[in-house]
């Protein structure tokens, strides 16, 4: 799994996106999760997006909620700041690194909102703790968290 998600984040061999599909079909949880207002990929800087080619939260989303399209915006939680590349970083530098890094330009649609907000993998939990304090600072009534993976250190 984790050679499959370097592939695809790094090396943009999207093969594995199937395989991450089906195996969303057959866990009860991720059908659970989509009962909410809006789903949010964790934004990418446009300097990253650019060198990438692509979201891979976005996809990831995209993949995983086909039938809730609708409810997947880039538009209400953005990256207003570039960050350098967390690989190798513990969770107080990365904490440091994303300070400011996220911004919510229309703060009132997520007030008493149920959000979902997914990322690729979770390692230390600093971009997704970092994105649930904005929402929950603009009112979010629930905010829940989707990774793909997690690193056990």
């Amino acid at each position: 799994m984790a050679k499959a998600i370097q592939a695809w984040k790094y090396g943009g061999d999207l093969a594995g996106l199937a395989t991450f599909a089906a195996l969303a079909r057959h866990a009860p949880a991720v059908a659970q999760l989509a009962v909410c207002d809006y789903i949010l990929p964790v934004p990418l800087h446009l300097r990253r997006l650019r060198q990438r080619g692509f979201n891979q939260a976005l996809l990831l989303a995209r993949i995983l909620f086909p039938w809730n399209q609708n409810k997947i915006r880039t538009d209400l939680l953005l990256r207003q700041r570039w960050t350098e590349p967390q690989t190798g970083m513990d969770g107080r530098r990365r904490r440091l690194n994303l300070r400011g890094a996220f911004t919510l330009p229309q703060p009132d649609k997520v007030k008493n909102r149920r959000i979902l907000l997914v990322d690729d993998v979770f390692t230390t939990g600093s971009t997704v703790n970092e994105c649930a304090q904005m929402l929950a600072a603009a009112g979010a009534a629930t905010i829940e968290v989707l990774t793909l993976a997690r690193v056990r250190e």
